[in-house]
């Protein structure tokens, strides 16, 4: 932050007080003369400098203070220097008996007060929302300058601004305050400012920040989250200090012009229950103008393709040393797939992760549902429960209307509709359960995959798998569900 500051002396040239007589022998103080030129410290903390404090207006009074050496703060009245950035007095400072100011010695702190505008004169401590910067400014900010050396000379000091503003523009996202031993925590949900104490620590877990707000480095902090294009509103953990963003439905691929989009809906599948003929020629499947969301692992990467094998002879160009797919989503760099830990983490090791997942139906289609690390139950909706395990009679838990799974999926939630595949000629279910393609594969054997990565979840023992052998599956077709990871672009603090 810059600032202006106006030197000024008094006609006082020696570095000893020179106190005056007592007017009353009573007195417990004795005067002594003082100079100060005062300066406000122009505001370009990325703040417009128009609609904010920059010069002295009608009712300023400056305070001097040091409860321990003064008998009584100095009030300087700013009058006549309305529209100024800086304001010269010579006055007296009540010094207490016994107490000594001393030239590069004696600390003072000033503040602005304005009865007028709510400034009374004390820093300060509290967290408070507001609706504009300019209004923050005029009811919370303090202008104030702490610990400025005495000297005999004249002192020339800048008022600083000592409350710092943040604004915040998340979507359901906890943020966490905390100023010496106070706390402050709330579910932020929009664009909203907030006036705070100078020095007052900000942290969000989900999207990993722990900052110290400064008002002497910036005066005005932004952290912006929107979630990316395609994907629900909130963040899901899925390792020590790493997030990502569930895109809104499954990938989904047309082989006739060979186009790929996310599924309209989370519940969306192109199959039905019903034993249904796709044919197992690939130059025939090319022609087909339907969607299908599933594929063979591997087959969603640039370089892949949705038609391919498993076991096709050149299957391991498309994977790396890693033990992961190799190279960049077919639907866009910025996407990709949990791998296998990422999953077990997600599903069994994160914070609450066995509350937080569990099985469900939407509109009769039965799934998977898995909550976000910051999940606020929406109004209207009975409560989810955590790890139920599935059975198909009525009037059961977590089973959902569409619309009442529209305010669950607005609120964050995710659900893996329960999974078909392609057998050969044939469209087969996985027995009541959800199976999800990972990035990673688990073994490999000469140019041969002999296992690939997936998560398998039995719906009604909620049974976890992290892989399945291509010797038993090596014709199988599985869904994918991409996902963003959190980068630092996304968050601007500014």
């Amino acid at each position: 932050m810059s600032s202006l500051i106006v030197m000024v002396s008094s006609c006082q040239k020696d570095d000893s007080t020179s106190p005056s007589e007592p007017i009353d022998g009573d007195m417990e103080y004795v005067s002594v003369p003082f100079s100060i030129t005062v300066g406000i410290a122009p505001l370009d903390g990325g703040i417009g400098g128009g609609e904010v404090k920059q010069t002295f207006t009608a009712g300023d009074v400056i305070l001097i203070s040091n409860p321990d050496v003064l008998y009584e703060p100095l009030a300087i009245s700013t009058d006549g220097s309305e529209g100024r950035a800086s304001v010269s007095v010579d006055t007296e400072l009540k010094v207490r008996k016994g107490a000594e100011l001393v030239t590069g010695i004696t600390k003072l702190s000033a503040v602005l007060k304005n009865g007028s505008n709510y400034n009374n004169g004390k820093r300060f401590v509290d967290v408070k929302k507001i609706p504009s910067l300019a209004e923050g400014l005029e009811k919370y900010g303090c202008w104030a300058c702490d610990g400025f050396t005495y000297r005999a000379e004249g002192c020339a000091i800048t008022l600083a601004q000592s409350t710092v503003f943040l604004n915040l523009n998340l979507f359901r996202t906890t943020v966490t305050m905390q100023y010496g031993v106070a706390d402050y925590s709330e579910m932020v949900d929009g664009e909203c400012l907030y006036a705070l104490p100078s020095g007052i620590e900000v942290e969000c877990k989900t999207l990993n920040i722990k900052q110290c707000l400064d008002a002497n480095e910036k005066l005005l902090y932004r952290v912006e989250y929107p979630a990316p294009r395609e994907c629900l509103p909130l963040c899901f953990s899925v390792g020590e200090g790493k997030y990502v963003f569930f895109s809104k439905g499954n990938l989904q691929y047309r082989p006739m012009d060979g186009s790929w989009r996310i599924a309209p809906q989370q519940y969306h599948s192109c199959f039905g229950r019903e034993k249904t003929t796709v044919g197992d020629n690939y130059s025939e499947w090319m022609g087909n103008d339907k969607w299908t969301d599933v594929f063979r692992w591997g087959a969603v990467m640039e370089g892949g393709s949705p038609g391919m094998t498993i076991k096709d002879k050149d299957y391991t160009a498309f994977v790396d040393a890693d033990g992961k797919m190799k190279g960049v989503c077919a639907y866009g760099a910025e996407w990709t797939l949990l791998d296998k830990d990422e999953w077990n983490y997600l599903l069994e090791q994160r914070p609450d992760a066995l509350d937080k997942r569990g099985g469900a139906f939407v509109g009769g289609k039965v799934g998977w549902v898995i909550l976000p690390d910051d999940w606020s139950a929406p109004d209207g909706v009975a409560p989810f429960v955590g790890q139920y395990k599935v059975k198909y009679e009525p009037d059961l838990p977590n089973n959902y209307t569409f619309e009442e799974w529209e305010k669950l999926e607005s609120a964050g939630a995710v659900f893996l509709p329960e999974t078909g595949t392609i057998y050969g000629n044939d469209m087969c279910f996985a027995f009541k359960s959800c199976v999800y393609q990972s990035l990673s594969y688990n073994a490999i054997k000469g140019d041969i995959l002999e296992q690939v990565g997936g998560i398998v979840v039995n719906l009604e023992t909620l049974i976890l798998r992290s892989s399945w052998s291509v010797d038993a599956y090596h014709d199988l077709y599985y869904p994918v569900r991409l996902v963003q990871k959190i980068d630092e672009s996304f968050v601007k603090t500014k």
